[in-house]
């Protein structure tokens, strides 16, 4: 009777675990945001074959602006143009906790490969 107990309590969680990865998360959207606003300019930068990977390290103001701290990345012209693109940007931030460092990653493979 008790490992029945246990296994239902243990499928029980696997469901609401399972159900809560699929919800998309305030971290995710801010992800998908980020990237929207930097896709096309770091693409337009590329060569066709070039491929890059960004470092981005921010936090959020209490206006909801993007605050960058650093980018890193092999690419200096790249480096400079997500730090104009994203610095003092206005974002949705009212489900993201505000002064709070965030650290986020972007791959970038050229679309024309």
């Amino acid at each position: 009777m008790k490992n029945k107990i246990l296994f239902l309590i243990a499928t029980a969680l696997m469901a609401f675990t399972g159900s809560l990865s699929a919800v998309n998360s305030p971290e995710s959207d801010l992800k998908k945001s980020v990237t929207k606003m930097i896709k096309s300019e770091v693409f337009n930068q590329l060569d066709a074959q070039q491929q890059a990977e960004v470092k981005i390290k921010f936090f959020i103001t209490a206006n909801n602006e993007l605050r960058v701290i650093s980018v890193e990345t092999e690419d200096p012209a790249v480096r400079e143009l997500v730090t104009q693109i994203l610095d003092h940007a206005p974002i949705d931030g009212s489900n993201l906790l505000k002064k709070f460092h965030y650290n986020l990653t972007v791959r970038f493979l050229h679309p024309r490969v």
